[in-house]
């Protein structure tokens, strides 16, 4: 893959499926390191934190659209 020529979607995708697969592959022992309670509320926070910065990259984005 040529990473710079690749447009922001593209990029994006490939993000998203990094951080998914990562995410999936280590919460079984993160939730047994933490326990189920405590796991789920991290769980939920950096989903929040996740959602966030995605919105803040959409806008930001959508209001530069002159970059590449």
């Amino acid at each position: 893959i040529k990473y710079k020529t690749l447009g922001w979607p593209v990029v994006a995708v490939l993000m998203i499926t990094e951080i998914v697969s990562n995410g999936m592959l280590s919460l079984p022992s993160a939730l047994a390191s933490v326990g189920m309670v405590p796991g789920i509320l991290v769980i939920l926070f950096l989903g929040a934190f996740a959602t966030y910065t995605a919105w803040a990259l959409i806008e930001f984005k959508l209001r530069h659209p002159e970059g590449k």
